[in-house]
């Protein structure tokens, strides 16, 4: 779980930079943007089948309108031209796929073996992090008692050697290896998921046969009036949901959620606004500051996990803090058969035949 955490630590990143030639435009003298709806239909006209679920637009002249249908499929287009782009990350998915496969239930496909191993993993090193910090915790806050386990003791051997590896990569990492183990818990149990927040139903709304929806340019621009300093803005168009079995003749529609990035690494959660389709009142608004503890720990959660909540800071934290719960790993393995391998030379199973004849 840590080495495949540690490689899905810079995913977002890594498909970034697959994309990059196929986000990136150059802009002639005198180009105007067209409509988000007609890149809708260029979009759509290039994949073939299927609705867009969403539509990204990132405040830089320089940067595509990304169309997406559904999670793992999505297309750039041109905001000036039409063009229509696909980017290369399609070919570093499976390779993330397989990493979150291993990562969620250890590579087991049948059965729910592999997501019980993982939970009981997660409450394990739950219960490392807590004991470990007892024990590492010094009961006199001074630089001899705390300069071992802070820092690494190059010169020395043997189990000092891996004592020193042991503790210094557990208490530099500890914060970031709690923070994920924390919201480790919360993905894999939920009843500590509606412990903190139970998501409320989705606004759905009523609708005449003759009713149109409003266009992705007017949610557009009541997004950027509400946010005028805003970095990206997401429009989800998904409807409401359907009974599992049954396919109804006319699905209730729900609202458009509209999903606003501000400008500042401080933002950690993004604006969301409601919006009625059919007139675009603004049904709701919500910051962080309107959320309660438990709601803003459970949007947060993923941030946590992922550890850009830090920005690129944090995720090459975790990333580090992934590679040092291998080496606790190693080195805790390490230390218990070192320790048996000393008592045992210093009981009768240890001592040879001749000591033994000796008495």
């Amino acid at each position: 779980m840590a080495f495949t955490g540690a490689m899905l630590v810079f995913e977002p990143q890594i498909l970034t930079w697959a994309d990059h030639d196929a986000s990136r435009i150059v802009i002639s003298e005198g180009a105007s943007t067209m409509d988000l709806s007609d890149l809708i239909l260029r979009a759509h006209s290039s994949v073939g089948k299927g609705d867009p679920s969403s539509i990204s637009v990132i405040n830089d002249s320089n940067t595509a309108v990304t169309v997406n249908f559904g999670k793992k499929k999505s297309v750039y287009v041109n905001p000036y031209t039409g063009e229509v782009r696909k980017g290369n990350s399609d070919r570093w998915m499976p390779f993330f796929r397989q990493m979150a496969f291993w990562h969620r239930q250890l590579g087991i496909k049948k059965g729910p073996l592999g997501f019980s191993l993982v939970k009981i993993a997660t409450v394990l090193l739950a219960v490392l992090c807590l004991s470990g910090l007892f024990l590492w915790f010094p009961h006199k806050l001074r630089w001899r008692a705390l300069k071992p386990i802070i820092v690494p003791c190059l010169h020395i051997k043997g189990r000092a050697r891996y004592w020193s590896w042991h503790n210094v990569a557990g208490i530099w990492t500890l914060p970031f290896v709690i923070a994920m183990t924390w919201s480790g818990l919360v993905l894999s149990f939920h009843g500590l998921q509606r412990w903190l927040y139970t998501p409320s139903s989705p606004v759905l709304l009523v609708a005449s046969s003759d009713s149109k929806k409003v266009s992705p340019d007017f949610c557009l621009e009541v997004a950027k009036k509400i946010i005028p300093d805003w970095e990206s803005i997401s429009i989800n168009f998904s409807s409401g949901k359907k009974k599992r079995g049954v396919e109804p003749q006319s699905p209730q529609p729900s609202a458009f959620t509209v999903k606003i990035q501000e400008k500042g690494w401080w933002h950690i959660l993004p604006v969301e606004i409601l919006l009625n389709p059919y007139n675009g009142d603004v049904i709701s608004v919500r910051r962080i500051s309107d959320m309660s503890f438990g709601e803003a720990l459970y949007r947060l959660n993923m941030s946590f996990h992922r550890g850009d909540f830090l920005g690129l800071f944090g995720q090459t934290m975790n990333f580090f803090s992934c590679w040092a719960l291998i080496l606790l790993v190693l080195t805790g393995y390490i230390l218990v058969c070192k320790r048996f391998v000393f008592f045992a030379k210093n009981t009768l199973w240890g001592k040879d035949e001749k000591e033994v004849a000796n008495g």
